[in-house]
């Protein structure tokens, strides 16, 4: 459901590419969806194959937020610090996926 959720957003803006609030609206978007991802994978009560899909999707929605953030970053301020958020939360995935986490 939240991916279907997702894809409608997405969806729904891109044919407005390059369009500020458009970009920011789907990066949030994005950013969001890597959250509910990455508290999935947290749920120590999962298997660890699915824990670790779980860490993949949120890292690529981040990934995905941080492409859209960084567009935008030169001409809305709050875009530079949730590139560095965006960041941060990658470096999150990768660790979790290393199994450091």
């Amino acid at each position: 459901m939240l991916q279907q959720a997702l894809v409608q957003k997405v969806a729904g803006s891109a044919g407005n590419g390059g369009d500020g609030p458009f970009d920011v609206d789907r990066a949030q978007a994005e950013l969001l969806a890597g959250d509910e991802y990455a508290a999935l994978a947290s749920d120590t009560g999962g298997d660890g194959s699915r824990r670790a899909a779980d860490w993949r999707q949120s890292r690529q929605y981040y990934e995905e937020s941080l492409t859209e953030y960084r567009k935008v970053s030169g001409t809305w301020f709050q875009a530079a610090s949730n590139v560095n958020d965006a960041a941060a939360k990658i470096r999150r995935c990768d660790a979790a996926l290393a199994g450091s986490t």
